[in-house]
């Protein structure tokens, strides 16, 4: 009896050592894909009054995934740019969002709003017309790429930018999701859901005017005046010479070739 006791035992220990491997092989499986955001490329574009500062935000998995939605939540100086700019932002989608046209259509549309005064969503759908959502939408893998240009008019360039991810908004990981499985539109959670540091540039220098004049037909004075500098290191002049080689014609199309020195 004790004999027919151990063998059932064993082979109960077996069966449960059996189920708790395939299990955790299980889970090792459908184990979740980390997503993380970031900033690139920030830079200040356009002439006083109409300056504008533009960045990227970037995406980018822990495993290769089939991306369905995201949204993010940036702050930023208001001082700088103003309050509750979701409707004067130009933003506009990168290639993690651009249109799947093979063997049927998704598409991906951005969606800003104003979180508060100071913070901006962004968020996209996704849909598609064909078999499945998993065909019909963007890889994500760990190579970094472009979800969204974000584009905002500076009000004040004596400031600073302060741009920065807000990753404490109530249930932000419930808002990052991918396609799961392959020819299915199953949809799992991207977790956890990590941000890059933020971008604290400063704006430029903000010119009043800018003048040259003949210095004895041989030198060039230049004057100009600045209302604002932040940071600035210096400036650099250039110059362009044209170059003589063959007579000048009034009548000839033919662009002057010019030489930046």
């Amino acid at each position: 009896m004790k004999n027919i006791m151990k063998n059932i035992f064993t082979k109960y220990s077996y069966l449960t050592l059996l189920i708790t491997m395939i299990f955790a092989f299980q889970l090792s499986i459908n184990a979740q894909v980390e997503i993380t955001f970031s900033f690139d490329h920030g830079q200040v574009t356009g002439i006083a009054p109409n300056e504008f500062y533009e960045f990227d935000i970037m995406a980018s998995a822990s495993a290769p995934s089939q991306f369905y939605i995201a949204q993010v939540y940036v702050d930023y100086n208001t001082s700088a740019f103003g309050s509750s700019i979701s409707g004067t932002v130009d933003i506009s989608r990168g290639l993690l969002l651009a249109d799947v046209t093979t063997g049927g259509f998704g598409g991906y549309t951005l969606i800003p709003n104003d979180n508060s005064p100071s913070k901006l969503s962004i968020s996209n759908t996704h849909v598609f017309f064909g078999p499945d959502g998993y065909s019909l939408s963007n890889p994500l893998s760990i190579t970094p790429i472009v979800y969204a240009h974000v584009k905002i008019q500076i009000l004040d360039n004596s400031q600073n930018s302060e741009i920065s991810f807000d990753g404490t908004v109530i249930e932000i990981d419930q808002q990052q999701r991918y396609y799961s499985t392959p020819a299915t539109s199953t949809i799992e959670l991207y977790s956890p859901v990590t941000f890059g540091s933020g971008l604290n540039n400063p704006l430029p220098v903000e010119l009043i005017s800018f003048s040259v004049n003949s210095v004895n037909d041989t030198k060039a004075q230049l004057e100009w005046e600045t209302a604002t500098e932040v940071n600035n290191y210096g400036f650099e002049i250039e110059r362009a010479v044209k170059m003589e080689t063959e007579e000048e014609n009034p009548d000839d199309p033919t662009p002057l070739i010019m030489n930046w020195k």
